[in-house]
């Protein structure tokens, strides 16, 4: 075979290595970005505030629910057997279909309406679980309070059932007062 090219034996000591890098040019590294706390955008920060309200006022009425006999029976038959005269036209229409609006009632057999207004809708909802109340008109002559945080808002109706029986607190998803006939 015939000879190499004769280059000469270069053997890398400390010395030249540190001038080999010397020449090249390394990048520094960057500081790593410090990491900013992530806020939801303004826009959203209402909707979730809402659905927070919602779930708080769901932990409320559950906590109102009581285990009683009257948890069987719909609202047609608990105005039927306990209820005041006028007050089955009151949330339902001629056909015995209950008005649009109503989400839920409860029956409090032990509570009379004062009762129900102070411990429960003004402690329990409104001090408690830091909702605004607020007095709207009277329906069936029965008080209705407007209960809202974060933009939600459900309507309280509380009304008397005859003597003996406690009170019915009926939640709405709009005032009562214009609920569609």
């Amino acid at each position: 075979m015939p000879p190499s090219v004769n280059q000469p034996n270069v053997t890398e000591t400390p010395s030249n290595r540190s001038s080999k890098l010397s020449e090249t040019t390394v990048p520094k590294p960057e500081p790593a970005p410090t990491a900013l706390p992530s806020n939801p955008p303004v826009a959203s920060q209402p909707i979730l505030d809402a659905e927070a309200a919602q779930s708080q006022f769901q932990v409320f009425i559950t906590a109102v629910k009581t285990d009683n006999n009257f948890t069987t029976y719909s609202l047609l038959e608990i105005l039927e057997l306990f209820g005041q005269p006028g007050q089955i036209e009151l949330f339902f229409n001629q056909q015995e279909e209950q008005k649009p609006g109503i989400l839920e009632f409860q029956v409090l057999p032990d509570k009379s309406l004062e009762q129900v207004i102070q411990e429960i809708v003004q402690i329990e909802l409104g001090d408690r679980q830091g909702f605004t109340l607020q007095e709207q008109q009277s329906y069936g002559s029965n008080k209705v309070f407007a209960a809202t945080k974060h933009g939600f808002t459900r309507y309280i109706h509380v009304v008397p059932l005859n003597a003996r029986s406690g009170s019915l607190l009926i939640i709405w998803d709009r005032p009562p007062s214009i609920a569609i006939q």
